[in-house]
């Protein structure tokens, strides 16, 4: 199964072919990083689109415990295009050059509304096995709202990409046009050195330099129709962004949770990516991480069954970190028990809360609180919780 991986993984060491991560490593000798554009991401990428592609457009169930309604998913490559510039005939060159390409999902309601929705959160959602979709009459007019979808995706979002290029040209125009006539200046002072010294050679009759010279002052000549054409070029660069098209790679419909342990699997996924999150900061910072957040990994680590946080981090220097981590899919309040303010309390400056919010985003954010016994311990109270606003957890978090 890994043959088709091998000649990516021979580029590294030895030692960092059995560490895949989608974290930048420390010590990139110690692990294979995968990100777009790098051989072994891609290699799987590739491997993955050539077996499910057909399946992921024809289309899957997937279950929201968040949804009262039932609403379709789509997931598409958008693409923002530069069209190229005339040719010397008045012509366009063949081809538009790519310029950004981005995954996005688009939720699209019954009634035919749709929001651009991170990827990530369908990630987060339970497939439902045995689902008919007959059951949901929005499925049989799934494939008659894919037009509209399209038209938002390259309206609403292809378009604000595009727009966001066009400022950015817009933004650099002078210093892009001053480059652009330095550069032509350049050309101009070695022109005018060159037929400097090529004049006097030829006025001695050196037939050589009488070539040179003429080819020299065709040059000269040609140069200000150049400078005219680059400068208007870098002008109207930003008017050349465009949309590019819309290229659906999976389509879902999404239905209400039926059972009550639904929500509590949504929110379990959302403190596994947290807790990866926090793990993966201790590690890029030095720490040696242990999860301690079940009985059994808590006793190995020489700890109560429930010692009130769930990452014990070693930093070098000997430092000792006991993290609580707290996940969102979006914001809010966290909750922390009794037993954790309790522990909190007690190790005071060796306790943190490691908050990660947006976990059901492509940009996971991670606020970290050392001391919260005594940095939110006063903000508020619900019988065996203390609910902390998440105001409060911005304002005390560390920079």
């Amino acid at each position: 199964a890994a043959d088709a991986l091998l000649p990516a993984l021979e580029a590294y060491p030895e030692a960092a072919r059995g560490r895949l991560t989608v974290y930048k490593p420390a010590d990139r000798e110690q692990a294979v990083w995968l990100h777009p554009g790098e051989p072994v991401f891609d290699r799987l990428a590739a491997a993955v689109v050539s077996r499910f592609a057909a399946g992921a457009l024809r289309g899957a169930v997937f279950v929201d415990p968040h949804a009262t309604e039932a609403y379709l998913f789509h997931v598409a490559l958008v693409t923002v295009e530069q069209r190229p510039p005339a040719d010397a005939d008045g012509g366009l060159e063949s081809g538009a050059r790519p310029l950004e390409t981005r995954l996005i999902g688009l939720r699209q309601a019954g009634d035919g509304a749709l929001e651009e929705s991170p990827v990530e959160r369908l990630l987060l959602l339970r497939g439902a096995a045995g689902f008919a979709p007959s059951r949901a009459p929005l499925a049989a007019r799934a494939r008659g709202m894919l037009e509209a979808a399209a038209g938002f995706a390259r309206a609403e979002v292809a378009e604000r990409l595009a727009g966001a290029h066009r400022q950015r040209l817009a933004a650099a125009l002078p210093s892009r046009v001053e480059f652009a006539n330095r550069g032509f200046d350049f050309q101009a002072a070695e022109l005018a050195a060159a037929r400097a010294g090529l004049t006097a050679q030829a006025r001695a009759g050196d037939r050589p330099a009488q070539e040179q010279l003429a080819l020299v002052k065709e040059r000269q000549r040609t140069l200000t129709a150049a400078r005219a054409r680059r400068v208007a070029g870098v002008h109207a660069e930003a008017d050349a962004v465009q949309a590019g098209e819309v290229e659906f790679l999976a389509h879902a419909l999404v239905v209400p949770a039926q059972e009550p342990e639904e929500a509590a699997r949504f929110d379990a996924g959302v403190e596994a990516i947290a807790m990866q999150v926090a793990a993966a900061y201790e590690e890029h910072a030095g720490g040696s991480v242990r999860d301690v957040s079940h009985p059994e990994a808590a006793r190995r680590a020489g700890l109560l069954d429930w010692p009130g946080f769930d990452l014990l981090s070693r930093r070098p220097g000997g430092e000792r970190r006991c993290i609580e981590v707290k996940g969102r899919a979006a914001g809010g309040g966290v909750e922390v028990s009794d037993n954790e303010w309790a522990k909190a309390c007690n190790l005071r400056a060796e306790y943190w809360l490691y908050v990660v919010y947006d976990c059901a985003t492509p940009r996971p954010r991670l606020h970290r609180v050392q001391d919260p016994f005594a940095k939110l311990l006063t903000r508020s109270r619900e019988s065996l919780t203390h609910t902390v606003a998440r105001s409060a957890i911005i304002e005390a978090a560390e920079q």
